[in-house]
């Protein structure tokens, strides 16, 4: 073999070399890209569900967990796509989906629970309902809800975020009444009233709240009305003037 053959082999061995060394760096970095994907997406399915379970006592129907849950659904999809070979995610495909059709079902609604414990509690509920509106806003984006649809959501989890604070206050004028103090129990009550009256909530539910909140001042009543606040653990129970447990909560 001449000098300037075997050159030509060099250079065409050489190169393919470097062919090679270079698809696999591509795969190598397309499969540490696909997985860096695949981590943020779990992550963020991981705290959408977590949304979801917060979420779920705070408002009033399922209509915004299957959203959340819709949401999990076209994410889990995409992964999917991205390791088809990956059974843990068509199973939890599966599972996404399955829950989206019990959602559907309006006695599968977790029960109504507003009273928070803390600052803490209020802050956490706050921040989940802010989350699922901006989950909210971003599937409107994406032409996934209609934007009047939109606007009625966002307009539910205002009236939530709003009673999470009126709620809280109220059970702690309970508890404060429960144990003889008065004083307390009337600054809570005033609390809720302050609330009630700053706010511009669009609910047609609003004069019955005004009105009854008014009633718990002026000591005409000694809870809310069940339909406005079912959480009840906490409502006083005194005797009114006939010697009869007042049950103007019920």
């Amino acid at each position: 073999m001449s000098d300037f053959s075997t050159v030509i082999l060099l250079i065409a061995i050489t190169s393919l070399s470097l062919f090679v060394v270079s698809t696999v760096n591509k795969r190598q970095l397309r499969a540490q890209v696909i997985s860096q994907k695949l981590m943020q997406m779990k992550r963020r399915v991981t705290e959408l569900e977590e949304l979801s379970a917060t979420l779920e006592p705070l408002v009033e129907n399922n209509e915004f967990s299957k959203l959340i849950n819709d949401e999990v659904i076209d994410i889990t999809q995409v992964m999917v796509k991205l390791s088809p070979k990956d059974t843990l995610l068509n199973v939890s495909l599966e599972e996404a989906e399955k829950r989206s059709q019990d959602l559907l079902d309006p006695n599968a609604k977790a029960e109504l629970f507003r009273l928070m414990e803390s600052d803490a509690a209020i802050a956490r509920a706050e921040y989940a309902i802010t989350e699922a509106a901006r989950v909210i806003r971003k599937r409107q984006a994406a032409d996934k809800i209609p934007e009047g649809k939109m606007e009625q959501l966002i307009v539910g989890l205002n009236w939530s975020n709003f009673m999470v604070k009126v709620v809280t206050n109220v059970g702690q004028g309970h508890q404060a009444a429960n144990n003889g103090n008065t004083l307390r129990a009337s600054a809570y009550y005033r609390k809720a009233m302050e609330l009630i009256s700053q706010s511009h909530q669009r609910d047609e539910r609003m004069s019955q709240l005004t009105k009854e909140m008014g009633e718990i001042l002026s000591g005409k009543r000694t809870a809310l009305s069940l339909e406005l606040m079912p959480e009840s653990l906490y409502n006083p129970q005194h005797k009114t003037v006939n010697n009869e447990v007042d049950d103007n909560s019920l």
